[in-house]
C-alpha cells in the first residue's frame, strides 16, 4: 500500500521509521542547507534514499532504482511487470534489511515530517489463495 502526497517544498524536520536500518530516525530543525556527515556505514546514503522515496510518492522505478544502484536486484523488473504496476518484488525486500522474515510480518515504512503527512509503503507477503489477510 502507498499513500501518494505532495511533499512540502521544504521540510523543517524529518522521520524515518523501519527503513533499511533504521528503526527509527527523527532529525529536527532542518535548515535552507543540510550538511550530510558521518562515518563509514553510518546511513547517509539511506537518509538520502529515503528523501529521495518522500519527494517522488516512491513510483516502483524509483524503489527498483535504489535496489539496483546497490547491485541488490535479481531480476529485470521490466520482465516481469507491466507499465503501472505497483506490486512488489523480492527485491524490494532489501529495504528492510535487518527487519524480521516477510513470512511472519508485514513490513511498512514511514517517511515524512515529524508530524504532518507521512509517506507509507507496506509489504506483506500472502497465499494468492486466500489473498491478503
Amino acid at each position: 500500500m502507498a499513500t501518494f502526497h505532495t511533499p512540502p517544498a521544504r521540510l523543517a524536520d524529518l522521520e524515518i521509521n523501519q527503513f533499511r536500518a533504521f528503526d527509527h530516525l527523527k532529525v529536527e530543525r532542518l535548515g535552507h542547507v543540510n550538511l550530510i556527515v558521518g562515518k563509514h556505514n553510518a546511513g547517509k546514503s539511506t537518509l538520502l534514499e529515503a528523501l529521495r522515496l518522500y519527494a517522488t510518492s516512491a513510483p516502483l522505478p524509483v524503489l527498483m532504482d535504489l535496489v539496483r544502484s546497490r547491485d541488490e536486484h535479481q531480476v529485470n523488473v521490466e520482465d516481469t511487470h507491466e507499465p503501472g504496476d505497483r506490486s512488489f518484488t523480492p527485491e524490494l525486500l532489501t529495504l528492510f534489511h535487518g527487519r524480521p522474515p516477510i513470512n511472519s510480518v508485514k513490513h511498512a515504512i514511514t517517511i515524512g515530517p515529524a508530524s504532518g503527512e507521512k509517506l507509507t509503503m507496506r509489504v506483506e507477503w500472502f497465499d494468492e489463495r486466500s489473498g491478503p489477510g
